[in-house]
């Protein structure tokens, strides 16, 4: 299968009804996942995914396991293992597609359009990488709790990126008219 020019997937990424509807899916995934998490405390949850350590990697699932809330973990993972990371990307890469339409920013940075599906990508990877150190302890080691937070943190450093280029487009066009 031939994969479409740059231009092409711009042109369909910029699509307000799009934008919209993956919002909205993107939305509604992400109070579930709060929802579902609020007990774990979102400090350890940014914790959990961003550690290179593994002894604090191991601290934080033993203290979801003393609380009895490891369970808490495991369940927003209906939404986030891959429903909610397509949600996003597909909203970051058409918000970013019609902020560049807006700005009118020349082709040639259209490279930037597959920053969202990266982090959708190191997402899908990170939460992979933790169903698999859940299930087996064994498996948790410097290698492996780097390697989580390795795709963790490139997932959302990609996603502020986007969020900063949407900002920036935004901002030229919004100088441009004034």
């Amino acid at each position: 299968m031939l994969v479409p020019p740059l231009s092409v997937i711009r042109q369909k990424l910029s699509n307000p009804r799009l934008a919209i509807l993956f919002g909205c899916l993107f939305l509604v995934s992400q109070l579930v996942i709060v929802y579902i998490t609020i007990p774990l405390g979102s400090d350890k949850l940014l914790q959990l995914q961003t550690t290179f350590s593994v002894a604090t990697f191991q601290e934080i699932l033993a203290e979801w396991r003393a609380y009895d809330i490891l369970y808490l973990y495991y369940q927003h993972y209906y939404l986030d293992l891959f429903l909610h990371p397509l949600f996003y990307s597909v909203f970051l890469g058409t918000v970013l597609a019609l902020s560049m339409d807006f700005a009118k920013i020349e082709a040639k940075y259209n490279f930037v359009l597959f920053f969202p599906f990266v982090a959708g990508m190191c997402d899908v990877l990170e939460n992979g990488m933790h169903l698999l150190l859940l299930a087996n302890a064994e498996f948790i080691n410097a290698f492996t709790v780097g390697l989580s937070a390795c795709f963790a943190n490139s997932k959302w450093l990609l996603c502020g990126v986007c969020i900063v280029l949407v900002v920036y487009f935004s901002l030229i066009r919004a100088i441009w008219k004034s």
